[in-house]
Parts: C-alpha cells; structure tokens; sequence
C-alpha cells in the first residue's frame, strides 16, 4: 500500500492487521501523512518483509490474529533472533484492553506504546509521530532471581536482559526479600533451597504485595509434591535443574500472557456482566417508562428512497399512548397498522434512519386530541427509534398563559384608552362648553331673522354634535348617563328592530327571534336601542354589497355557556346565573382573531375608511349596564355577537308624583367658581340673564376668600369639579365649614355617575354636565335651591 510518489527517503511503517478495514484506515492515515506504508495481514509476513528489507522506523500491529498474534509477534521482535527489530519503536492497537489493562499488556509485549480500535485519526498520527522521533517506554519489564549459584544467577540475568528485562539478583532469601520490597517486579525466579532457608516461604509474602507478579520455583529436588505444594501457594511454574536458560525466558513469556488472558477473561466477564445489567435496566426502563417508545426498521423502494417502515418493538406506554397494541402491530408496517400515515412522515423518520441524524419536534394527532412531543434517532444504519411524550396539559397551559397575557394586554389597553377618552371628553366639554354658551347669548341678542341668526343656529347645532361626541367618548368608558330601570329585553329590542332596520340596504334580510316578553334587565331603553342599532349597523358592512342575512335573538343563557368566549371586558365575571343575552349574527366575511382584539377600540376597521366609535360605544354602554360583549368570527364564516346582561326581578309600578315641580325663584347671588376664563364668562352672563348677581372665582383659594367676605349673601355655589389647587369637593368641603346648609352645584365635563359615585358627606344638590346650556343651568339651580330648604341628602340621581 505504499504511495509511489513518496521519496525513499520518508519515514517506513509496517502495519499488521488481520481486520481488512483496520488495516486500510491506519494505512492511508499513515500515507496521507507523508509515510511509507508497508501493509500486512499476518505477523509471520510482516516478519519475513522485515528480515528482507531491514528495520522500519515503526511497527504498528494488532493482537488477536490468526496464527501469529501479536504477543508471540512482539516477543519474537525483542528476542535475540531479531536482534535488529529490538530497539524498533512497537504500536499496539487493540478494542480489547483499555486503561490499566493496555499499559499492562504494552509492558508485557515490550511495546512502546498502545492505542484502543477503532483508533482516533489524530490521535494516532500524533502517537505515531512520538514514537518515531525517539520516545520510548517509560517501564521495562523487571525480574528478581533469587540464587545462590553465583555463576547460574549471572547466566540468567544476562538471558532476561537479552530480551529486554531488567534484571536484578539476590544470592538469599533475605536479600531476596529486602529487594522485593524494595522494587516493582513483574517476573521473580526463586530457587528452592538457599543459604537463609527455603525459597518458597517467600511465595506467600511476595504474592501479597504484588499478586499479579508472575512467580517461577526452580530446584534439584525431585519430589512430584513440591511441584503441587508451589502452585497452591500462587507459583505459575517450576523448573527442575539444569534448564536452558531460553527455556525460563519462555516459560516466564507463557506465564505473563496467560496471566493477561486471565485478565481478558476477568475483563470480558465483567463487561459481560454490565452488559447484563445495562440490558435488565434498558429493558425496565423500557417497560416502565412514561413515554412511549418504539424501535423500526425502514423499507425502501427500488430507487433508496423511504416508502415505509416495520415496527419491531413497542412499549406499553406507546400501546397506552397511541392506543395500539405491540401484538398488533410487532412485524406490520406503518402503512398496514396505520393506514392514515403520511408520506412526509415517512420521509423525515427515513431520513433519521438513513443519515444518522436525529429529530425533534411537536406534532397534533388529531385522532387522540393530543399534543406529542417526538424524538427520533438511529441506534444503527436502516434503523430508528421514536419516543413520544404527551404534552397536551403543558400546550394548554401555554395556550392559558398566553391567553392570560393576551387578556391582561387587553385589559391594559381598554384602561388606557378609556382614560384618554375621558380625558378628551373633560378637556373637549370645557370648551366646547365656552362655544355653546356663548352663541346661546348671541342668538338672544340678534333679531329672529337675518343672516346672522342663521349662521347662529348653523353653528350651535355643529356644536351640539361635537358635544354628541364628547358624550359617544364617555358611553365607551362605560360611564353612561341615562337612568336605567327594570325593562323587558325582548320589548326594548322589538321597538328598535324598525329603525335598525332602515339602516340595512335591501340585499340584507333581518329576522329576529324574540320571546313575547322578557327577560328583565337594568337598562337604559335608549342606550340598548342604541346597542342594537350599532351592531346590526356592523353586521350589514361586513356583509357588503353580497346577499346575506342578520339574525337576532334574545334568551336566558346558563354563565357556563360563556365561559370559553371571547369576551370584553377581558376580566368580566358573570354577575348573575342565568344571563340575559341579545344575539346578533351574521353571514359576512368574518374576522380573524388579531381582529377580534381590535374591534372595540375606537376608530379601528378593517375597511378603507373609519365609522368611528360604533363598536366602542356598544362595549362601553354594555360595560356601564354591568354586562359584556362575547365575539365569535371565522374568516369566511360569519360574526357572532352576544350582550350579556344579568337578569334582574321587575319592579313594582311608580307611584304618582306628589306635587308638580316648584318655578325657580330667581335673584340672590350665586358665587360661581370655575378655573377656565371662557366658561366662567359665558356662565356668568348666563346666571346674570336669569336674574342672578354672580360673585366669579377663578379657583377653590379664591371662592374661600369670597365666601369669608360676602358669605351672607351667597344664596348658591356653582363650582367646578377638576381645578388645580383645591379640586372641587375640597372647595365645597371648606365653604360648608363656614355655612354647612349651603346649596351646591358640581359642574363637570365628566360624566354625573362617576362624579357621584362616592358617598360623601359634602354632596351637592345637584349636577351640571358639561357642555350646558341656559335651560340646563336654571334646572341646576332649581334643584339645588328646593333641594337646600329640606334636609341634606343625596341629589335625585
């Protein structure tokens, strides 16, 4: 196998291994690294190219082989008859020994070093590298003779140093033993009568500090039963003198490699054994074991390409899991046991099979309803081995906890978008408030006709739709600011169905689905009008120009029939068991569920141009009823809206009112406090015009000082919740200090249930939302001053 192109002058190493494929990878690592190879399959050719061609500059060889193996082979390298070879550095490779084991054996053979098969391409040229450039091996095998001959103890020294030994004499048992105790030996040769007492009472001694040392009687004696009496003591032979002193070096060489297939053996038992075990414990893991596992072999077609796979072995966890059965199955392939199998299944577990790499992924069986974890690898080429775990309860405990998030993000937004809204709305009341106000007065003061008049009343009715606006904002805050009663659902729906209606082109159907009456609910009949009107306005645009139909109803649903909706708010709780629910249906294109997270926000659509605040003031009128909004849609397939309401017992009829309303008796002063300069202005000329001395201030601080000046007088307060400083409860909280039968008015561009919501015991006879106009005002102070000649209570809501 030696490279041509290679010069005479590089570097030669015989290689001897019977195993072709061993052989051929050590050779052309050794040629790719610019050495001469010289490849044998058999030591006793290796040996016969060496006696031809000289020394190699290394020898790698094996030691299971055919005939020759490799420890006579190296025996035969560091004997006198191959004297050239013996300083030639030696290479054992073998998969037999490892650790402890292999420097044993390279210490027997008078190796230099040792590598385990298959050997490691770097790691073996590096070695091989090491050796050549001089290294060799750190121990020599030592050997201790122990005779008084002087001139036989000098013989045999020489002879174990010829094949390479280091040897060492003592001419007593007691030299002998101070040696021994001295030094490691490998080999001692003792004889049996010396000058000090008898050489086998040092057997039993020698044996306990170095057991695996190889022990030799020799004697003149020739009594069969020391022969017995030295092996029961440990002895591995004896010799009777003379004898050559080749023939001990040979006994002494049988002697250490029988020890050394003792410690195969011992080795092979062993690992024999942890086979064993590592089989009963693979074999309970296999069988107890929670996921489920199965081994197969893949089936190829003509072309190599995977077409199927066998099952060969399953657990019963994958019988329990997949709920198939190992008697069913064993020997069937997927295609006979699993008809459904896909191909691309196929394909990924041949290619785990067939290339070695492994797999890892999630998969839906939508046959068992469950989410399966698999892993698959090739314990050997055209085999593989899948597990599948079942991580249904954790997919839906990510799907709860990303819906958690998802609700909490929602939650977040609402809040924060209701906030803004109701901020624009205080903001957008005030002045608006100051518009109103005074094209109001300036109407009063132009004669009824004219141009001027006109544009006048153009200008206040655009007014009053922005302040429309203002109102629509804090419907979707849930702050509404109707006054709910007990009325029948299904009647509040039937009298809006004619308006909603009208709102519908033609290629639109509506059918409704209502009982005679019932059930009963809190509700503004207005603003749930208004509910209904929204969302068939909603349903007919996702219809569009397309033939399609609206379907309402309303019934009495159990809370648990919602429980698994979409609703918003996203942290409702049914207030009641059962509830009232209004049904709106549609058969337009749907939406997805990205969308359905965005419907109620104000101004979102999925349209070229906005509709504004539709939606969103259906969510907030809802919510200020104590209910919510459930949104099922597919794309494709339609919306299904649901307001839930909880049900409430009717309430008994009104009585009659007593007395009618008493006329406002006009005059007095009213100390007006108000932090925004145009609505003060435009309001003290208001109360000026019903007859009113106004006392102004522009905050809480200066009311005070007023009220301390002219408090006598002041017949009424008007004042403005939110000012900087004193807010407007703390001013109507100092003023009633100084006079505690005071009649108050808060004025605010938020809504009167959020303002009231809190008992107190300042409260103000009455509420005046902002933007107002003339006639609000006079009904303000109507209230209030009616209300302060009876005892201080709460104002008629």
């Amino acid at each position: 196998m030696t490279d041509p192109t290679l010069p005479e002058t590089a570097p030669r190493v015989v290689v001897v291994n019977d195993d072709a494929t061993q052989l051929n990878v050590m050779s052309g690592l050794l040629t790719k690294n610019g050495l001469r190879v010289a490849a044998f399959d058999a030591a006793e050719a290796a040996l016969a190219a060496m006696d031809r061609e000289g020394p190699p500059d290394l020898i790698v060889t094996d030691l299971y082989m055919p005939d020759l193996d490799g420890w006579r082979f190296c025996r035969l390298l560091r004997s006198p008859a191959h004297a050239d070879l013996n300083r030639t550095p030696i290479l054992v490779v073998s998969a037999t020994f490892s650790g402890d084991e292999a420097a044993r054996i390279t210490a027997d053979l008078g190796a230099n070093a040792f590598l385990p098969s298959p050997v490691d391409g770097r790691r073996f040229i590096g070695l091989v590298r090491a050796l050549m450039g001089g290294e060799q091996p750190a121990d020599f095998l030592r050997c201790l003779i122990i005779e008084d001959d002087a001139a036989l103890a000098e013989d045999l020294k020489q002879a174990f140093r010829g094949h390479g030994y280091g040897a060492d004499t003592a001419p007593t048992a007691e030299a002998g033993r101070q040696k021994f105790e001295a030094a490691d030996y490998d080999v001692a040769v003792i004889d049996y009568h010396l000058p000090d007492g008898l050489g086998d009472a040092l057997l039993t001694a020698f044996r306990t500090r170095r057991p695996d040392c190889v022990f030799v009687m020799m004697t003149n004696d020739p009594r069969p039963s020391l022969a017995l009496d030295w092996m029961k003591k440990g002895a591995a032979a004896f010799l009777r003198k003379p004898f050559e002193p080749e023939y001990l070096i040979e006994v002494c060489a049988r002697a250490r490699r029988e020890r050394a297939l003792l410690r195969v053996e011992d080795l092979l038992e062993q690992r024999t054994r942890e086979l064993r075990e590592n089989e009963e414990r693979y074999r309970l893991l296999f069988t107890s074991m929670d996921s489920g596992l199965a081994l197969h072999e893949i089936i190829r077609d003509e072309a190599g390409a995977p077409r199927d796979y066998r099952f060969l072995e399953v657990n019963p966890a994958f019988e329990a899991l997949l709920g198939l059965s190992a008697e069913a199955i064993t020997g069937r392939t997927a295609r006979e046991a699993l008809p459904d199998v896909a191909q691309d299944w196929i394909d990924l577990c041949g290619r785990v099979a067939l290339t070695g790499e492994p797999l890892n992924l999630e998969r839906y069986c939508a046959g068992l309803n469950k989410h399966l974890a698999v892993t698959a690898y090739s314990p050997q080429p055209g085999r593989f081995v899948t597990i599948f775990t079942d991580i249904t309860e954790r997919k839906r405990a990510e799907a709860e906890r990303l819906a958690m998030e998802r609700r909490l993000q929602q939650a977040r937004k609402a809040e924060s978008l209701a906030r803004m809204a109701g901020a624009i709305a205080h903001h957008f009341n005030n002045q608006i408030g100051a518009v109103m106000g005074n094209i109001e007065l300036a109407l009063e003061d132009v004669s009824p006709e004219g141009l001027v008049r006109k544009r006048l009343s153009d200008a206040m009715a655009a007014a009053d739709r922005a302040a429309e606006v203002s109102r629509l904002m804090l419907a979707y805050r849930g702050q509404i600011a109707g006054k709910p009663e007990v009325r029948d659902f299904s009647g509040i729906i039937r009298d809006t169905l004619p308006v909603a209606r009208e709102a519908l082109p033609k290629t639109v159907d509506l059918k409704a689905d209502l009982p005679g009456f019932g059930p009963d609910v809190l509700a503004d009949a207005a603003q749930m009008g208004q509910v209904l009107t929204h969302l068939v306005e909603n349903a007919g645009e996702a219809i569009g120009d397309e033939r399609g139909e609206i379907r309402i109803r309303v019934e009495i649903l159990p809370a648990s029939a919602v429980e698994s909706a979409r609703l918003f708010p996203v942290d409702w709780a049914p207030p009641s068991d059962p509830l009232a629910c209004l049904t709106v249906s549609d058969t337009g294109r749907g939406v997805t569920d990205d969308v359905i997270d965005q419907l109620f926000d104000p101004y979102f659509t999925t349209k070229e141009t906005t509709r504004g605040l539709g939606l969103a003031v259906v969510l907030g009128t809802v919510t200020g009823h104590g209910g919510a909004v459930a949104v099922e849609s597919r794309a494709g397939r339609g919306t299904i809206f649901r307001v839930l309401l909880p049900l409430r017992e009717k309430a008994a009829a009104p009585g009659k009112r007593e007395a009618a309303e008493t006329p406002l008796e006009v005059g007095g002063t009213v100390l007006l406090v108000e932090d925004q300069a145009p609505v003060r202005e435009v309001t003290q000329a208001m109360l000026e015009r019903l007859g009113f001395s106004v006392v102004a201030a522009e905050n809480g601080a200066g009311a005070v000082k007023h009220f301390s000046d002219h408090g006598d007088a002041i017949r009424c307060v008007i004042c403005d919740l939110t000012m900087p400083g004193m807010n407007g409860w703390e001013t109507l909280r100092a003023l009633r200090a100084m006079r505690p039968d005071l009649p108050a008015i808060l004025a605010s561009g938020y809504d009167e249930a959020q303002v009231m919501s809190s008992a107190r015991d300042d409260l103000a006879q009455a509420f005046l939302f902002k933007p107002y106009q003339t006639a609000d005002l006079r009904e303000a102070l109507r209230r209030a001053l009616e209300a302060a000649e009876q005892p201080l209570a709460k104002m008629d809501h």
